[in-house]
Order: structure tokens, then sequence, then C-alpha cells
């Protein structure tokens, strides 16, 4: 064949396969059962059925009784299916680092089962947690986050590569499976694929009435973040306003299926790249601690969370408190989605990578943004 030719056809399957990168529609809702949210945009989506599209950077969130599964797919045209367990948010995220094409699922509590069909050379999946990142290529596996923090993987073909915070790696494959607990190393115990289901369940039941006998140290590790985080967040989102005008431009643009020229394109990136990153690394720790907070209320309202926050301050007031900053909260945080989305679609399906993602327990008293 000529050379000039293959060389067309290569261009060609290039530039089809990036336009997926920032591609709306990455899935498909196939089944749903009780309360089940998704937040797109800057709203919040609550009549969701079968057959629904489910769009890069939705947030995915089921309730007491909820449950969805839905099938997504990658960059690259590879079919990945989830089993979205009761009191779990989740967010997918299909972006371009360092010529890989990489899907991530940002979860934030609760459980997700994945089944991950073979994956292209050039492309990655990935599973985040508050603790830990799974990696993996052609596997069937589980992910559960408890209200403690504690974190359970467990997988029933192939492998997962789990890597905690501050590097160490454990490979899990079946036959075994992996907990983490908070501020500590992986361990790793032997359990037999028919006995995963039960060892989940009881695993999940221990974590629980652990939680109900003495859950104040628990909760204490999640509320002392809330007032900084929050206040972290909204001098970010405030960099953020400045340039409302652009990201305005910008939805204007992509509603159309256009961008600005590109001179000006790039200068715009360039400005506000930066600040959305950090943004971003910041709102996925905050996103954490109030989605646990959350579910740690209703064992507080039963009487399990016995004490003070700190010296004066009751459990009860914290609520109190939390409550009524809510509202900017998840305005802030669907903003910062709608930015990030809008940034995708106008820099091709890139995302400036973070150079280290924010660990879970830093301090954020003295947080000083990158740009």
């Amino acid at each position: 064949m000529n050379k000039t030719i293959i060389f067309f056809i290569i261009m060609i399957l290039f530039i089809s396969l990036s336009s997926l990168v920032f591609t709306e529609t990455i899935g498909v809702i196939t089944y749903t059962e009780g309360e089940v949210v998704i937040a797109r945009d800057e709203e919040e989506l609550e009549n969701i059925d079968t057959d629904m599209d489910i769009e890069n950077y939705d947030v995915i969130r089921t309730g007491e009784e909820g449950t969805v599964e839905l099938d997504v797919i990658t960059a690259l045209g590879q079919t990945i299916s989830i089993t979205v367990a009761s009191n779990t948010a989740f967010s997918i995220e299909i972006d371009q680092y360092e010529k890989k094409e990489t899907t991530t699922f940002e979860m934030l509590t609760g459980g997700l089962s994945l089944k991950v069909t073979s994956l292209m050379e050039n492309e990655n999946v990935e599973v985040q947690t508050e603790s830990a990142s799974m990696g993996v290529r052609g596997t069937s596996f589980e992910v559960t986050s408890e209200i403690t923090g504690d974190l359970l993987v467990t997988c029933e073909e192939g492998k997962v590569v789990c890597i905690d915070d501050n590097g160490e790696e454990e490979v899990i494959e079946p036959g075994y499976v992996i907990e983490k607990n908070p501020n500590k190393k992986f361990m790793r115990n032997k359990v037999k694929r028919e006995q995963l289901a039960a060892y989940r369940k009881e695993w999940r039941n221990k974590k629980r009435e652990s939680f109900k006998k003495d859950g104040l140290p628990a909760f204490k590790r999640y509320a002392m973040k809330f007032d900084n985080l929050y206040k972290v967040l909204i001098r970010l989102g405030m960099e953020l306003k400045k340039h409302k005008a652009t990201l305005d431009q910008w939805a204007r643009y992509a509603k159309n299926k256009k961008k600005p020229p590109r001179k000006q394109l790039m200068q715009d990136i360039k400005k506000i790249g930066p600040i959305l990153v950090e943004m971003k690394k910041v709102m996925d720790v905050f996103e954490r601690v109030v989605f646990q907070l959350q579910l740690m209320e209703p064992y507080h309202d039963k009487g399990h969370l016995k004490g003070d926050l700190k010296k004066g301050f009751k459990v009860k007031a914290f609520y109190k408190h939390m409550k009524s900053k809510m509202q900017d909260i998840k305005k802030m945080f669907r903003r910062v989605r709608h930015a990030v989305k809008l940034f995708i679609i106008m820099n091709n399906g890139h995302f400036p990578k973070p150079k280290a993602r924010i660990k879970f327990d830093e301090d954020f008293k003295n947080y000083n943004p990158e740009f």
C-alpha cells in the first residue's frame, strides 16, 4: 500500500479516537433501582432510568436502598461494566495523560464492582479512593470503602495493582483480598473465590458495628478537615471567578461544537488550567469529607456518636454548622466539574495532570496553591 495512503489512514484513526476523549456521552445506564442521582454540570438529575446516557465528569450517587448498573466506553472503545452498591458516590473521568487515555473512577464512598475487558496498550483504567489507587487490566474486581475510611479490594479474575499514598504497592489476584486501614499499610489475606461475597458482607458489618461502638475518632478525622477545606475551596473559587467571562464564552462555543480563535484559546487555557488543577485536587478530598460526614449523621441521630468534636463543640452543633454551608459547597462542586469539563473540550481531551495527589490526612491550614 502507498505510504501516503497509510499515513492518512493512521491520521484519520488518530483523530477519530482522540475525539472520543472529549465526547460528552461516555456510557449508558443499564439498570436502576431505588434512589439514584446524577450531578451533571450545574444541576442534579433525579429521574434516572435505563438507557439514560452517562457524560464525562458525571457524579453518580445512590441512596440507602439505591443501586445502579452502567456500561462505560473507554476513550479507545473498550467496555467497562459497573455495578454500584447503595450509599455510594463516585465520578467518572476520561482524560488523556502523557499520551495515554485514562478512565478514572473517583470513588468518594461506598462500593463499586467492575468488569473490565482487555484494554489497549495506550489506555489505563483506575479506581481512586481516599487512601489508595487501583490500576487494572482485563479484570473483574470490587472495591469497598466503609464509613470508618477502611478499604477492601477483592478480585475474581485477572490482577489489580494497588498503590497507597506513600507509593507502597500490592498486587491482588484471585485467592487473596487486600485491606487498607487509614494511615496503615496494606494487609493481605487469603480468601477463596467462592467465599468472597460472604467475606465482604462480614467485613462491612464488622466495620459498621465498630463505628457504632466507638465512631467518634473516625468522625473527628473527617470533621476536623471540614472548615479548612471549605476556606481553601472558597479562596480558589474567587480566583476562578475572575475568569467567569471566559468560561461563559467556552460554554457558548461548546454548545455550538466550536472553539474560540486559537491564539486567544491558548492564552486562556494557560491562565485557567493551573487554577482548575488545584481546585480539583482540593475538591477530590473535600467531597470525600462531605459524603462520609453525611453517611455518619444517621448514626449520630441514633445516639452512636457521643462526645465533643472539640471542647465545648458538640457533634450536633457541627452538623448544624455544616448544613449552613452545604448549599454553597454543592454549587462550588458543580461549578468546578463544569469548568473542568469545558476545559477538556477546549483542550482536545487533555487535562493537566497534577504533580501529586493531595494526601487525605495532610494539614490544610497552611495550604499554598501552585499557581
